[in-house]
């Protein structure tokens, strides 16, 4: 019986001291993790301007990319470079010039584009320029393909029309 109670009481102790040592370990992996990721995620007050800036104008980002490429069209984000931010004489005014690269498939970059917009304080947003800066390979490509087939088409629906007045 006494040597029982002197089981079940060390066995009890290792399990306490198991126990401490299992949370106290984790309390301090937790919090070094803590450490780190907030470590690793500190950005200037720049980039977090930058960013607030790019997501406010997305949805304006977006509209003016899809009326020029025809059609939804993605870019990255996180690639947008702010040109040029201005604040004109008239003090409630700001203008944002923005650099995108939007792309197609598995990220293959159709050009470079500049999106100048005017913001006032109300948050209205206006596109007051779009200009296509640099076209790559692939939209020529895509462009040239594209007139081809519809030559093809064409040729092909010239011919059965053929047939059928005949």
């Amino acid at each position: 019986m006494r040597r029982e109670k002197i089981v079940i009481i060390l066995l009890s102790l290792m399990l306490i001291i198991l126990l401490i040592n299992y949370f106290s370990s984790n309390a301090l992996i937790s919090s070094i993790t803590t450490y780190n990721y907030i470590q690793s995620n500190k950005q200037s007050n720049e980039e977090l301007y930058s960013e607030i800036i790019i997501s406010l104008l997305d949805p304006y980002i977006e509209n003016a990319i899809s009326v020029y490429y025809g059609g939804p069209t993605p870019y990255d984000p996180w690639a947008i470079k702010i040109v040029n931010i201005t604040k004109p004489y008239d003090k409630r005014l700001y203008n944002v010039v923005l650099n995108v690269t939007p792309y197609t498939g598995p990220h293959i970059q159709l050009g470079e584009d500049q999106i100048a917009f005017t913001i006032n304080v109300n948050g209205n947003v206006l596109v007051n320029k779009f200009e296509h800066l640099k076209t790559y390979d692939y939209l020529e490509q895509r462009q040239k393909r594209d007139t081809r087939k519809t030559e093809e088409y064409s040729i092909v629906i010239n011919y059965f029309l053929s047939r059928l007045i005949y």
